[in-house]
């Protein structure tokens, strides 16, 4: 700097006009302006030296921030990396469940003892039952979830109610849900383990399947805004080693949703295969009353004493007479308007029907079965309201009995009457409902209220009182 201050004087003392001809007086002012210039200069070296030493310790300091905070700011990486996982973790898994109380009336009029002298009772029952069921559901990737569900219950397949009682005591739960679900393209599923039925129940009703049963084996089955198929394999014994060794059977349903103006059309038709003659009645353990009442353990179908046409209540040791080949066809119409309603018909044969051997019904196939029913308002929110009326008739032999509506009639096949519900929103997927079955046992067959060689039908009428509530 010194240097340049001596250069720039140098210059301005030869570069002026008077260099070579300047009185003392003025030679001192020169030296005077010079040396202001210089002492200019020398501060603002000092100046630039103190700013440049304020901008290293700056720059140390800055290093060192920086050289710190790279272990700072790996660690929150790290953290952030975790906390996505986790919330990815929580996205891939959900929960849904529900939870309903209900209260039960039952009143039976008019049974019949299963011995002599065969003489006719009543009964009514009350009860206070839960169902609560949970089912955790994992997405394995974006086309694949699997599902994982507990029930409240026994091993009734066609129920999880729990009835309330034995001082508080611990209440059985059961497995509910066992299923991978593969979407291999669009609209199209394909199910495997123990899942929700998803063929179509015309009403809701369940004239075939009751809406508690869980298939267990296979299921495919593909949607369009105008089309749907369903195709069920499942094993309702799977164990060769068991009493009635492995047993499968298959089912297909398929139907057309088209649009007419405001109203919403549902065509379909199904058809299963069970293979049941000769075989011991299914889960008959679980459904034989014994004693006096009902023998319920084939759940209405015809069933003999094996080797013989002497026809018996289903209790361990009947066999049923023939297969079960139900072929439906049925029809839902919806109108969408400012008050919802519609109605649905749904009808069923058993095409495997066989004559029933012996009895009242000696000769005859009891092998058809029909549902009529209309409904007014929506469900599914707060201060919505909906009515359900419905009319039902199911021969003996229709259908699997073991499958069918567990409430209607007492359950199971044999049965026809109306059923009339009231349904009340009190927030999101919760509701008060109630519903009233008046139905009779037709005991077609004779073996329901005693003697085999007598058809004696009796009532039985039964009062629901439900508060449930769902999420999902």
């Amino acid at each position: 700097m010194k240097q340049l201050v001596a250069l720039v004087g140098f210059a301005i003392i030869i570069g002026s006009p008077a260099a070579f001809a300047v009185t003392d007086a003025e030679f001192q002012q020169l030296k005077e302006q010079f040396q202001a210039v210089s002492d200019r200069l020398a501060k603002i070296e000092a100046q630039n030296a103190e700013v440049q030493a304020e901008n290293a310790a700056i720059q140390t300091e800055l290093e060192a921030a920086q050289s710190g905070n790279d272990i700072s700011l790996e660690a929150r990486v790290n953290t952030l990396e975790t906390s996505t996982k986790k919330m990815s973790w929580a996205e891939r898994i959900k929960l849904k469940g529900d939870f309903r109380f209900r209260y039960q009336n039952d009143d039976v009029s008019g049974p019949f003892a299963t011995t002599a002298p065969f003489t006719a009772y009543d009964t009514s029952r009350n009860r206070e039952r839960i169902r609560a069921r949970v089912a955790v559901i994992g997405k394995v990737s974006d086309s694949v979830e699997m599902g994982f569900g507990l029930a409240t219950g026994g091993d009734d397949p066609v129920s999880s109610n729990q009835t309330l009682g034995g001082g508080g005591s611990s209440k059985a739960v059961q497995l509910d849900l066992a299923y991978v679900d593969w979407n291999f393209a669009e609209g199209a599923q394909f199910s495997l383990g123990k899942f929700t039925n998803q063929f179509f129940r015309p009403g809701k009703n369940g004239l075939v399947w009751d809406s508690d049963w869980r298939p267990e084996g296979f299921d495919l089955n593909y949607k369009t805004s105008a089309f749907y198929f369903n195709g069920l394999g499942t094993w309702l014994e799977g164990d060769s080693n068991s009493d009635l060794g492995t047993k499968f059977s298959w089912g297909v349903q398929g139907g057309f949703t088209p649009e007419v103006g405001i109203a919403k059309l549902n065509l379909g038709a199904s058809y299963f295969n069970i293979k049941a003659e000769g075989l011991n009645c299914y889960d008959a353990p679980s459904n034989d009353t014994g004693g006096n009442g009902a023998g319920r353990g084939c759940f209405g179908n015809t069933a003999v004493k094996s080797g013989t046409t002497t026809l018996v209540p289903g209790k361990t040791g009947a066999v049923y007479v023939m297969n079960y080949a139900p072929a439906e066809l049925y029809a839902t119409v919806d109108f969408d308007t400012g008050l919802p309603f519609g109605f649905f018909a749904d009808y069923i044969q058993n095409l495997d029907a066989k004559p029933v051997p012996s009895g009242p019904s000696q000769g005859k196939k009891l092998d058809t079965a029909y549902a009529l029913g209309v409904y007014l308002g929506k469900s599914g929110g707060f201060n919505d309201w909906v009515v359900k009326l419905s009319y039902q008739d199911k021969d003996a032999d229709a259908m699997l009995g073991l499958l069918t509506d567990s409430d209607f009639g007492g359950g199971g096949t044999d049965s026809k009457g109306w059923v009339g519900a009231v349904q009340y929103g009190l927030a999101k997927q919760s509701y008060i409902q109630m519903t009233y079955f008046d139905t009779e046992r037709k005991d077609s067959n004779g073996v329901e209220s005693g003697n085999p060689n007598t058809s004696n039908p009796f009532d039985v009428n039964t009062l629901q009182l439900d508060i449930q509530f769902k999420t999902k």
